[in-house]
């Protein structure tokens, strides 16, 4: 549609006065290798290393994340929860942690990706976080919300960062005992990379807030096969959904 009314695209998008190399090398332009931008192009093919994040909240909390799914897994009573410690890398503490009330009551879907108390209280209660644990009502649970009033944030000993978003939770019960996980290396990356089956979890978390089960499942064969047929066929099936 663009070209279509007349917009004409950069011509020197890398080179030129304001394009990418100007813009992000800067100073540091004359030290670069820039024939590694066409080394191997054509053949040497990383798409597929793409690591996919599980959980569609910022990267920085994932381990923290993980960490709480695994104590739900453990059957916890959230309810007899007296406090929660989230255990963070330093350097991210002031994105994720920072500042402390609006961390515990976020106020918009952005700030919720960006709220460590408000990502594990929910990973606590429910043992998943998708695009559903964002909508308005979620965000106003109250149950969430007094998990998230109960919630400190300190920098994780363990921390594999910034190699891995690495984080850790521990608890504090009403009757004393405590729990603790820690998570070094993040679902999502390094050799816990999202296979095709966690792909699909979380595939299935967000097509099902708008498709009925069948047709969520329809739609996933189409892809998933999109290397059979030609790409007009994956499109009729698309539509057919």
């Amino acid at each position: 549609m663009l070209a279509r009314h007349g917009f004409i695209g950069p011509t020197r998008p890398y080179e030129g006065k304001f394009g990418l190399f100007q813009s992000h090398l800067q100073a540091q332009l004359p030290h670069a290798d820039l024939t590694q931008l066409s080394a191997g192009l054509g053949t040497d093919w990383k798409l597929a290393e793409t690591a996919i994040k599980p959980y569609p909240v910022c990267h920085f909390a994932h381990g923290a994340a993980d960490a709480a799914i695994a104590l739900h897994a453990e059957g916890l009573d959230v309810d007899a929860i007296r406090s929660i410690r989230i255990l963070l890398p330093a350097p991210t503490l002031p994105i994720v942690a920072e500042p402390v009330a609006a961390k515990a009551r976020p106020q918009t879907e952005y700030a919720a990706k960006f709220s460590a108390p408000f990502i594990v209280a929910t990973c606590l209660r429910l043992g998943h976080f998708g695009l559903a644990e964002l909508r308005p009502e979620a965000m106003a649970d109250e149950r969430t919300l007094t998990l998230c009033d109960r919630t400190t944030c300190a920098t994780d000993p363990e921390t594999g960062y910034p190699d891995y978003f690495s984080g850790g939770v521990e608890l504090e019960l009403q009757d004393g005992r405590q729990l603790r996980h820690h998570v070094r290396v993040n679902s999502g990356a390094g050799e816990r990379q999202l296979d095709r089956t966690g792909a699909l979890r979380k595939y299935g978390l967000a097509a099902g807030m708008h498709l009925a089960p069948d047709r969520a499942q329809a739609a996933a064969e189409a892809v998933l096969a999109i290397d059979r047929h030609p790409v007009r066929e994956t499109m009729r099936r698309l539509g057919s959904n």
